[in-house]
């Protein structure tokens, strides 16, 4: 496989397929981590988080990986949506990178106190400090 960087900020090799919509791109990364690319000024209701989560079960063929999830700008979740994410057992934990943006920051904090997700989930200000707690759970 080739290394993305078209749709994906910090581009990593993928070892599967690649989902690649307009609100985010996914992918199992060769150091078998989920990547979740959400995609700059989208809005995520239950169609949406529901198709994210059906994209980690294609990409991760039954089997449960971290999750790194990288957020950009401008986003906004539903709290259905947000209730949805929480509940989901499909991941064994997920870093949530905000890239020190503070209102993602904010909406992150926010979900991790109100919606308190099932699995061990951390907020992060970069890519590196993530991937070093997600490799703890390998």
């Amino acid at each position: 496989m080739s290394i993305i960087s078209a749709n994906i900020k910090h581009p990593e090799i993928p070892v599967s397929e690649i989902i690649d919509t307009n609100k985010f791109t996914i992918f199992l990364r060769h150091d078998l981590i989920v990547q979740v690319q959400i995609k700059q000024g989208h809005f995520f209701d239950v169609p949406d988080v529901t198709q994210v989560l059906e994209g980690i079960k294609s990409v991760s063929q039954g089997k449960k990986f971290p999750i790194l999830a990288l957020y950009a700008t401008n986003i906004g979740f539903s709290k259905k949506a947000k209730d949805i994410v929480a509940a989901h057992e499909l991941t064994i934990a997920d870093a949530l990178v905000t890239h020190d943006n503070w209102p993602i920051r904010v909406l992150a904090n926010f979900y991790l106190k109100v919606n308190k997700p099932v699995r061990p989930t951390r907020i992060f200000g970069d890519d590196q400090s993530a991937v070093a707690w997600l490799h703890s759970f390998l």
